[in-house]
């Protein structure tokens, strides 16, 4: 085999490395659960830029971490656990570690 074989050959593999990748993600996007959560909105009026809308979700304002037991700096990542109620999911509970298994029903990937 010549070089130029071998480095078609290298790029092919890439190619397919990649489009298979890229197969595998798509698939798993469309084929996932959707969840509907309630947006607010935040900070909705700006005196330099005018009029805009920032749009934020009901789990990611501010939380009481003291009455929810878990004495959190701030800045420190979380995760906020999700349960349905009516068609709208609302947060449910926090954690700073993450749930034992993501495949239970009440937690979403």
């Amino acid at each position: 085999m010549n070089r130029l074989t071998l480095a078609g050959l290298w790029v092919g593999a890439q190619v397919l490395f990649f489009a298979g990748w890229a197969y595998r993600e798509e698939a798993r996007l469309t084929s996932g659960p959707s969840i509907l959560v309630r947006v607010v909105p935040v900070d909705p009026r700006d005196l330099l830029r005018g009029q805009y809308l920032t749009l934020g979700y009901e789990f990611s304002r501010d939380w009481d971490s003291m009455g929810a037991g878990a004495h959190l700096v701030s800045g420190t990542p979380v995760w906020v656990v999700l349960r349905p109620a009516a068609e709208f999911y609302v947060p449910a509970r926090l954690s700073p570690t993450g749930p034992p298994t993501v495949r239970s029903p009440s937690t979403a990937r």
